[in-house]
């Protein structure tokens, strides 16, 4: 169980930092921030798993692999369908700029 909390913390920080960048990098280019709200996403589930985590405390080898594969399932589905993602992020910077 703590593997999975260590796994999460570090993924959410990683997001972050990669957010405060990305912030950074969108003053310099203005399409950077299509990528603001796919990380902002990111970041709201893993930190939803990680309280998830925090709550149940559970030692069952089968709540660590669940917990596993809903780590790695929306990796995945950003990897894979990442030109998604980036029309949705300008739809929705469009709507909410215009």
């Amino acid at each position: 169980m703590q593997k999975l909390i260590k796994i999460l913390s570090i993924l959410i920080f990683t997001i972050l930092i990669v957010i405060i960048g990305v912030f950074i990098w969108s003053f310099f280019n203005p399409y950077a921030q299509v990528l603001l709200i796919p990380l902002g996403i990111l970041s709201i589930y893993y930190a939803f798993l990680f309280g998830f985590c925090k709550l149940v405390n559970s030692n069952s080898r089968y709540f660590e692999y669940i917990m596993i594969f809903l780590i790695v399932i929306p990796l995945i589905s950003v990897s894979y369908s990442y030109d998604r993602f980036v029309t949705l992020s300008i739809d929705m910077l469009n709507y909410f700029t215009h």
